[in-house]
């Protein structure tokens, strides 16, 4: 049995006991673990039998790691019996241990904070726009076309556009510099990648020609010991090669899809792009709200909701790096950052999205939201459907807490969806606009 008694609206308290037989077995427990590291006079290690033991260092020997051993499951079962909300994870003070090896506990609970939320109905949003543009299909069309171009080697004159095989060496008062030298370095003419002129000083030349390009370095150049002096560049060009695109036709629309016709192909990528412009939309719509939904909600969060939160986004960020066999140290090395300073750029978003559930949660609360049988098994479907294992093994992992979580989640969605769909577009702009135009009118009238 235990005992709550909510203090504020911040804190409760709770009191339970462990049972005397569970203490006593997890002292057996510890005793056996550690019985090999302890010394007693007249035993070798190992082979002390427990009295004997709590007779000579004393009966509290093992009672700290016994505690330890069984309080997390305890705790678990105390809570369970009270319909409470809290967050994190308590300190414990053993109140007392009885003659009989009863243990009791007492824990002080933060409870989990309730928001206030002023207004979620009727939010404005300005609507995102989702008209496809021809230019967007073109652009699209026009990266297919660069995924699928080749290059080929023409025999002329070198142009803007065009990649240039050469070889190179720069001089600078007649002595080579370190760094000025390659060979069969391939150079696209306009890129900017080379200094001052040099590129545009290879357009007209031709295959095995042998030129000097003579450039000067920027007075901000990287390598001090070259900023702003004068060089020369001896340049054999080798080859001369075009990217050659693929026409837009039937033919191109086969080896790229699964359609026959270039019309078909290009109206799929039309349709591609409104599901992801629509998808925007979505998105865009939904942060819109969750922002007008933060500055209306009154809460107080505790920072250990903070902290908890950071710490989940940096194991997810952890998890995923692993994913794809990326070391997280050479990643934090990458971004001249260390797990403190990662877990304090997360802190704001980690507060952010700690609002908009407490907030989702109040609505969901104050619209009074169920959650049905049907929908749970739903969701044990989806990750059925997701983990490709057996329902029945699902169901077997799936504690009363979890499917309690889920209820929750379901919840969230809920008021979610009650915020999106009941949400009005922000037309402001459009009625100044008319306005606008009707003064412009009336003026003209006049």
């Amino acid at each position: 049995m235990s005992d709550l008694q909510i203090l504020d609206e911040k804190k409760a308290e709770l009191k339970f006991d462990i049972p005397a037989d569970i203490f006593k077995n997890a002292i057996t427990f510890v005793y056996n673990k550690n019985k090999n590291r302890i010394s007693v006079p007249g035993f070798r290690k190992g082979k002390a039998p427990l009295q004997i033991i709590e007779n000579y260092y004393g009966k509290e020997f093992f009672y700290n790691d016994a505690i330890n051993h069984v309080l997390p499951e305890e705790y678990e079962k105390a809570i369970n019996e009270h319909k409470v909300d809290i967050i994190g994870y308590p300190e414990f003070d053993v109140e007392n241990i009885s003659d009989e090896n009863v243990v009791s506990i007492k824990a002080v609970l933060l409870l989990r904070p309730k928001a206030q939320v002023s207004e979620y109905k009727n939010l404005k949003f300005k609507p995102f726009d989702t008209n496809i543009m021809d230019e967007e299909v073109d652009k699209r069309l026009n990266s297919e076309r660069e995924k699928n171009s080749r290059i080929v080697n023409v025999d002329r004159a070198i142009e803007n556009g065009d990649t240039v095989n050469i070889n190179f060496e720069g001089f600078i008062d007649n002595v080579a510099f370190d760094g000025g030298k390659a060979e069969n370095y391939d150079l696209v003419i306009g890129s900017n990648s080379f200094i001052d002129t040099f590129e545009q000083q290879l357009i007209g030349k031709n295959v095995d020609d042998e030129i000097e390009v003579n450039v000067t370095f920027p007075n901000d150049y990287h390598k001090k010991d070259l900023a702003g002096k004068p060089a020369l560049f001896k340049v054999k060009i080798n080859k001369v090669s075009v990217k050659q695109l693929p026409e837009l036709n039937d033919d191109f629309a086969q080896d790229v899809s699964e359609f026959d016709t270039f019309d078909e192909y290009k109206n799929n990528i039309r349709e591609k792009l409104q599901e992801e412009k629509n998808q925007q939309a979505k998105f865009d719509k939904e942060n819109q709200l969750m922002e007008t939904l933060i500055k209306n909600t009154t809460v107080e969060i505790p920072q250990v909701m903070v902290d908890t939160a950071a710490k989940n986004m940096l194991r997810n960020l952890e998890q995923n790096l692993s994913a794809q066999n990326l070391s997280f140290d050479t990643y934090l090395q990458y971004m001249g950052q260390n797990r403190d300073s990662m877990l304090k750029m997360y802190e704001p978003n980690a507060l952010r999205q700690i609002k908009i559930r407490l907030a989702l949660e109040a609505i969901a609360n104050m619209e009074n939201f169920s959650v049905s049988p049907e929908e749970i098994d739903a969701e044990i479907d989806k990750i059925v459907e997701d983990s490709k294992l057996e329902k029945e093994k699902i169901l077997s992992l799936i504690t009363e807490n979890e499917k309690e979580n889920m209820k929750k989640d379901i919840l969230v969605q809920k008021a979610l969806d009650f915020v999106m769909q009941n949400a009005v577009e922000n037309l402001d702009d459009e009625s100044d606009k008319n306005k606008n135009e009707n003064v412009t009118d009336e003026t003209q009238s006049n």
